[in-house]
């Protein structure tokens, strides 16, 4: 959740990263995500949503996969939320890919309430008291949420 948050800021900016890649997703020894920008365009949101979604893909399905590999790799994702956020990131859902990073997080920030994930109730409070506290919480979310797809992709 924590790299949708980055995004979401950056595109209601106005701007978007505009050649993502893998590499430019770090984790810091406080588990923090950081996602570097070399430079910043101006332009559709998506164009930084697909490639995330060939990451997350990547992620999830064990091996790199090329832009145009992306979507059919998305029917080796055994989790349907996962599938379902994949999906809209490269554009092959049906109802169509997520309009921002907004969305994507929103998306996200739901789905972490549905599975339990304690993180993600501290997250829909007003007002978190540090930026730092909300990264970390983000992370860890994100982390939960990944273990629990790695996990239920393992013991099939």
């Amino acid at each position: 959740m924590a790299i949708a948050a980055q995004f979401s800021r950056l595109h209601i900016e106005g701007l978007v990263h505009g050649q993502l890649t893998a590499g430019d997703i770090l984790v810091d020894s406080m588990d923090r995500v950081l996602v570097t920008y070399d430079r910043t365009d101006s332009g559709p949101a998506q164009t930084d949503l697909t490639p995330l979604g060939r990451i997350f893909a990547e992620m999830l399905t064990g091996r790199l996969l090329s832009p145009e590999q992306a979507a059919p790799a998305t029917n080796e994702i055994l989790h349907s939320e996962a599938r379902l956020v994949v999906e809209k990131l490269v554009g092959a859902h049906s109802s169509g890919p997520f309009v921002n990073a907004d969305e994507l997080y929103t998306t996200l920030q739901a789905m972490s309430v549905e599975l339990g994930n304690p993180q993600a109730h501290a997250q829909q409070a007003e007002h978190i008291g540090s930026a730092r506290l909300y990264l970390i919480l983000s992370a860890i979310t994100l982390f939960l949420l990944l273990t629990i797809l790695f996990l239920s992709w393992w013991y099939r």
